[in-house]
């Protein structure tokens, strides 16, 4: 695989943020939901606005994969009270993690991982976890290879749409 890079988004790319975001979830999960709901849940959750509150927020971080210039993907991760579950152990949560459709396949979850690991013993974290939507058959199987393993769920929110998320974690 050519040179990819992360790095972590900072303000001034919110724009760049909110049009990754919108796409990637777009072609992710837009034929399995309806439009009403998907409308509402990305001008709710993936707002310009709502974007940079959350990039404000100094236990939660972001991180574009870039190849040439070109945003393929990115990475959300919270720490502390940022993440939306409380384990009781020090923890870091992958909350969202997006690749366009064109670079899925190609290894490139995989490295984004290695990345959210490698920050998680950087910071001397015992575990990783994440939300995964129950009927995101291929990102579960994904996670699973990684050493994840389910240990519950939460209910997860689309528009009007109340779907269910298995949490799934990796001790480090």
């Amino acid at each position: 695989m050519d040179k990819i890079i992360f790095r972590r988004v900072i303000e001034s790319e919110v724009a760049q943020l909110k049009t990754i975001s919108v796409s990637t979830f777009s072609e992710s999960f837009g034929k399995y939901n309806t439009g009403k709901d998907m409308d509402m849940y990305l001008s709710e959750k993936m707002s310009s606005q709502q974007l940079k509150e959350e990039l404000s927020n100094p236990e939660s971080e972001f991180y574009f994969a870039v190849h040439q210039d070109k945003i393929l993907g990115y990475l959300k991760i919270n720490i502390g009270k940022a993440q939306n579950e409380k384990l009781g152990v020090p923890s870091l949560e992958i909350e969202r993690i997006y690749i366009i459709q064109s670079w899925q396949g190609k290894g490139l979850g995989t490295r984004l991982l290695d990345f959210a690991v490698g920050l998680a013993k950087e910071r001397k974290l015992n575990k990783v976890w994440l939300g995964v939507w129950e009927e995101n058959k291929s990102a579960m199987r994904l996670y699973t290879k990684y050493g994840f393993k389910k240990f519950g769920s939460h209910p997860f929110l689309l528009g009007e749409d109340l779907q269910t998320d298995i949490l799934m974690e990796k001790n480090l």
